[in-house]
């Protein structure tokens, strides 16, 4: 079984390791659009709060341990289009454009900390 997650922050990575827990023979690809992954969500907080005292230390695992639970991971690869009834995800790694096919599809993509309509009507008032 192929298994693709878009979003290899703490959610992604948490379900990669969830996914290799329960199917040890998965083939599983992580794509993330940032050139880094495993970032800790309150990593900000920690280095405010002096309790990290640098935010590279707000990061709670590697590529390489990933590579070593035979978890793939394409950093600065970001997800174009995705055609579920073809079950096919087309994305730009390297400036390239890719396809990759899956079985099965996880989106962990995060969330934003300010709300769209709130920077839009900011803008409004701006003007």
């Amino acid at each position: 079984m192929k298994v693709v997650i878009i979003g290899a922050s703490f959610a992604g990575v948490a379900a990669a390791l969830e996914v290799r827990k329960k199917q040890s023979d998965a083939d599983i690809l992580l794509l993330e659009k940032q050139p880094t992954l495993g970032y800790i969500p309150n990593g900000l907080h920690l280095y405010w709060e002096n309790r990290i005292s640098d935010l590279k230390d707000a990061y709670f695992i590697t590529q390489e341990q990933l590579e070593k639970q035979n978890i793939r991971c394409y950093l600065a690869a970001a997800v174009e289009k995705i055609h579920t009834g073809q079950k096919t995800v087309d994305y730009l790694y390297h400036e390239q454009e890719m396809t990759l096919a899956y079985d099965k599809l996880i989106i962990a993509t995060g969330s934003s900390q300010l709300s769209q309509k709130m920077c839009y009507s900011s803008t409004l008032i701006k003007r």
